[in-house]
């Protein structure tokens, strides 16, 4: 294929890429059409959930103080009603809605709208459904009413209630009345589409407020489909969004002509514009593969990515050359690396020190150039490596230019290019010249050692040569020495004849005692048989033998077994001598003790370990004659009262003057009991005096080991450990018990008392806070509503908009501090709590509340015991956390499934949200603490400490596991028996 330009490829991509699009112009045209249209149903669908969404804000805004002033323990006493009603006119003051108090019975206290005392009908029914006080009642929670014709104003009304609940019962009901004219007044104020038809609905279908085009008539300007409904999230009451006719077709036909013009316009351009652009992408491209030259930066991305990458390569490459460079240099070896040409391309520190390199620069010099008096050998070597083969000489001589020889041991590998050809070799070598001298100086040695040996045997051969010439010289001695010989081996001990040599003949029994065979033994000598270390002291027991001192002798020594071990044996030796009185050999009885000598160390190992027991133990040992009364002691009996176990005597006498006068009729009682066979067992705590004077707690254990003929004791051995620590804590443990049930009850009231002043704190702090909140919200939305279209700038919108939204989220810290107060107080109850259906319950509501669409999995069956509503709250947190943090996930998944915390079963929510740092994770549960910016994910940091003291409070635990953008999962550990339950 004819290689051709960059631009001539991207002149055909362009004119490929306008004949589709002038092929489909058409067909782009309807599609935007059509996205008109669904653009514009969007639009009307967001305006009728965004007023939806006001309204709930207008509510909410209500709810909030309503539940305030419903909290208030001023509604608990009749004689402080009227410091109530002056808080509803504030309210009233704030909102501009009138305030109604009434009983469970729904019999209205008192109502903004009259004074105070003004006596008042029941709150009415509605005609239709039931009004917002029967809902309340029923559900406990606020509730918004549909339309009801008010009994003191006369007129058209909607009602918002927040019921006063106390444990858990409905005990009063704040309202605010809301006339239809002030709603359809706060509609009218709302921005939006004049051209747009809005209606707001009650539950049975009345009207609340209506905004609409004039002329505007439903049936004959809308068509079927245009017509939008939204839900309040906090009220019964739905929003309708009406489209006209006119307002769907005419922008639509304006904005297809405009496309069809646009598209016919961006192909001119197009084409106009491919050239110049085709020629600066090839400048562009053509600058990637020249790094050193200066040219602008690509404007392309991709290409600027492919330079990034190229350069970051580039980098990576100089980096890791410089590691293996650094790798080389400090090589144990001397190493070094070549071209196909034998030029430098590595070499370490070694390979200069070995060869007197020096620091000359060597890299890209030719190997031959710097030895040029290498041998050709060595050239053929390389030759060698350099097709491939790996070479490889354990010893090989090097002649060096001064005449000197080195022995190195070397290895020739050959190094692969890219494309699997060998682009060089590898040369290791280490210079072995030292040792090699070392080993020839000891083959040296071994051989002078052999010949030495060989020497000795070559007089041995001689001189059983001239035994054997005596022997047949002698024949009465051959018969003497074959009845001795008989006898010789016969014996079941070792037998040996020891010339002055030191030359052996032994029998059967010595041969098996060292595991040898007689010709393994024959002509060997006892001192080959014996350690190195024996050899003098056995020698020097025979020197008196020779000089004539002693004619016998007795001692034990060492002979090594064939398998390397070591034979203890007991030798007894004599010297035979000539006539003439010159010593001629020894004769010896060898008797293995290695069995003993294993008993023995066996034996002091024993006694050792007992001793090291005893002390680590502080026991004390006795051993006590009951004839005599004198006792044998260990030397721990004795240190432990305090005695020099070099000076210390026991007597029985003098244990009984050493007791405690307090324990001693008990402890003798004891003792001749035992002696006299009354008591099976003799074990006894005691006090004995130390040598200093003072008294120590001993535990002292007995048992008789010898009887007379007639049955009486004899000898009694026994232990005497010290417990003077045990005592001195048992005393303590029993004056920390003696005062712990007092500083229990001590502490418990502190900390009720604490309670207690936690919790009027905090409905002070709530209650001060919030009635400047309630008036900073209600004056700013007064302002607004009054003064909005006079107000200038940032003054109209932005500002009230920050004063309303500072207003809120202190109302929402305020909440989360009584929250917070609130999870640590109040009695816990123990219920059987069912979190698959409190999951499933709450996931639904935040699905309708928000219109997102989440996936979540709840796994069935998952049950704890504890307090539903604070568990609620906790399972609520944990849900509400994982709903927010997959706000930004493509495909958010949310999974409530059993675990376990530290042995504890519970359960666990999980998402693929979010997430965050574990390093970070210790600040979690601290109140106020977040670990993402308010613009990311709002919030006051208040809920997950709220979570952790619930879980505690029901003695469990909660961990978290998360990892940056790929979710978290929070898991809660309940115990099954809960030990609050029955406090």
């Amino acid at each position: 294929m004819t290689p051709r330009p960059l631009s001539f490829h991207l002149m055909r991509l362009v004119w490929l890429g306008l004949l589709p699009l002038l092929v489909l112009s058409a067909g782009l045209a309807a599609f935007h059409v059509m996205t008109g249209l669904q653009e514009t149903k969007s639009l009307a669908e967001q305006q009728a959930r965004g007023h939806a969404a006001q309204i709930d804000a207008f509510l909410e805004a209500r709810i909030l103080s309503l539940g305030v002033l419903a909290a208030s323990p001023l509604a608990d006493d009749p004689a402080r009603w009227q410091e109530l009603y002056a808080e509803a006119l504030t309210y009233q003051r704030s909102f501009g809605s009138h305030v109604i108090f009434a009983d469970a019975r729904r019999q209205m206290l008192f109502n903004t709208r009259v004074p105070f005392g003004t006596p008042l009908p029941v709150l009415p029914a509605g005609s239709k459904g039931r009004t917002a006080a029967e809902q309340a009642l029923e559900t406990g929670r606020p509730a918004v009413g549909d339309i009801v014709q008010g009994p003191v104003v006369n007129q058209p009304l909607v009602a918002i209630v927040a019921p006063g609940l106390r444990e858990g019962t409905v005990r009063h009901l704040l309202l605010v009345t809301t006339t239809t004219a002030e709603l359809q007044q706060r509609l009218d104020t709302l921005p939006g589409n004049p051209e747009l038809a809005i209606t707001v609905w009650d539950s049975v279908g009345g009207v609340i407020a209506r905004s609409a085009p004039p002329g505007f008539d439903s049936t004959r300007d809308v068509d079927d489909g245009w017509t939008f409904v939204a839900a309040s999230r906090l009220s019964p009451w739905t929003v309708s969004v009406e489209v006209p006719r006119s307002q769907v077709r005419q922008p639509l036909h304006a904005s297809a002509a405009l496309l069809l013009t646009g598209i016919a316009l961006a192909t001119v351009a197009g084409l106009l514009g491919a050239r110049r652009l085709a020629r600066r992408i090839e400048r562009q491209a053509e600058s990637l593969a020249d790094p050193g030259q200066r040219r602008e930066a690509p404007e392309v991305v991709e290409l600027a990515t492919v330079r990034s990458r190229l350069d970051a390569q580039r980098a990576a490459l100089g980096e890791t050359e410089e590691r293996l460079q650094l790798l080389i240099d400090h090589a144990p070896g001397a190493l070094a690396m070549f071209d196909r040409d034998m030029r430098y391309l590595a070499v370490s520190r070694r390979w200069r020190e070995d060869y007197a390199l020096g620091e000359r620069p060597l890299l890209g010099c030719s190997h031959y150039e710097v030895f040029p008096e290498i041998q050709e050998r060595w050239k053929e070597v390389h030759r060698r490596g350099l097709a491939g083969e790996v070479i490889v000489a354990e010893e090989d001589r090097f002649e060096r230019q001064d005449g000197s020889a080195q022995w190195l041991r070397w290895e020739v590998h050959p190094w692969h290019a890219a494309n699997g050809e060998v682009g060089g070799v590898m040369i290791f070598t280490e210079d072995i010249t030292a040792s090699r001298t070392v080993r020839i100086a000891l083959a040296k040695a071994l051989e002078e050692q052999k010949a030495a040996r060989l020497a000795a045997l070559n007089q041995m051969e001689d001189a059983n040569a001239s035994r054997r010439e005596a022997e047949a010289a002698n024949a009465a001695l051959a018969a003497s020495e074959a009845r001795y010989r008989g006898v010789f081996e016969a014996a079941n001990v070792g037998k040996s004849v020891t010339q002055l040599s030191g030359e052996m003949e032994v029998n059967q029994s010595f041969c098996d005692m060292l595991g040898y065979s007689p010709e393994e033994l024959r002509g060997t000598t006892w001192q080959a048989l014996t350690p190195e270390e024996d050899i003098g002291g056995a020698q020097a027991r025979m020197a008196p033998l020779l000089s004539g001192q002693a004619s016998a002798a007795r001692f034990e020594k060492r002979y090594l077994h064939k398998d390397g071990s070591t034979v203890w044996a007991d030798v007894s030796i004599a010297l035979q001598r000539d006539d003439k009185g010159q010593p001629q050999h020894f004769i010896s009885t060898v008797v293995n003790i290695s069995e003993r000598k294993r008993t023995e160390q066996a034996l002091r190992d024993s006694e050792e370990r007992l001793r090291l027991a005893l002390a680590a133990g502080r026991q004390g040992l006795y051993d006590l004659n009951l004839e005599t009364g004198e006792a044998l002691v260990s030397p721990e009996y004795a240190t432990m009262l305090g005695h020099d176990p070099r000076t210390f005597r026991e007597t029985h006498e003098g244990w009984r003057e050493r007791l405690h006068p307090d324990d001693r009729a008990r402890v003798l009682k004891a003792l001749n009991g035992y002696l006299a066979g009354e008591l099976a067992s003799y074990r006894e705590e005691f006090r004995l005096r130390t040598r200093e004077g003072g008294w120590k707690w001993l535990l002292s254990l007995g048992e008789i080991e010898a009887w007379s003929a007639d049955g009486r004791p004899l000898r009694m051995l026994g232990t005497h450990t010290d417990i003077d620590a045990l005592k001195a804590a048992e005393a303590a443990l029993r004056e920390v018990n003696a005062t712990l049930e007092a500083r229990v009850a001590e502490r418990t009231a502190e900390l009720s008392a604490a309670n207690r002043e936690l919790e009027t704190f905090a409905y002070a702090v709530s209650h001060d806070l919030r009635a400047p909140l309630r008036a900073l919200s209600g004056f700013s939305q007064a302002l607004r509503e009054e003064y909005g279209e006079q107000l200038q700038g940032q003054a109209g919108g932005a500002y009230l908009d920050r004063i309303n939204q500072a207003a809120t989220k202190m109302g929402e810290l305020i909440a989360g501090i009584l929250a917070l107060s609130r999870s640590t107080q109040g009695e816990l109850r123990h219920d059987r709590v069912d979190i698959s259906a409190l999951a499933r319950q709450r996931l639904s509501e935040l699905a309708e509340e928000t219109g997102r669409r989440v996936r979540w999995e709840v796994q069935d069956g998952l049950a704890v015991d504890g307090d539903e509503r604070m568990l609620s709250s906790v399972l609520t947190n944990l849900i509400d956390n994982a709903w927010k943090y997959t706000g930004s996930t493509e495909s958010p998944l949310i999974r409530v499934h059993s675990g376990e915390v530290g042995g504890l079963r519970g359960f666990c929510v999980t998402d693929n949200g979010a997430g965050f740092d574990m390093k970070h994770a210790q600040r979690l549960f601290k109140p106020f603490q977040r670990l993402h910016r308010d613009d990311q994910f709002p919030g006051i940091g208040i809920g997950l400490a709220t979570v952790q003291r619930i879980v505690q409070r029901h003695g469990g635990d909660i961990t978290a596991c998360a990892a940056p953008g790929e979710g978290a999962s929070f898991c809660v550990g309940l115990p099954a028996a809960n030990p609050w339950a029955q406090a």
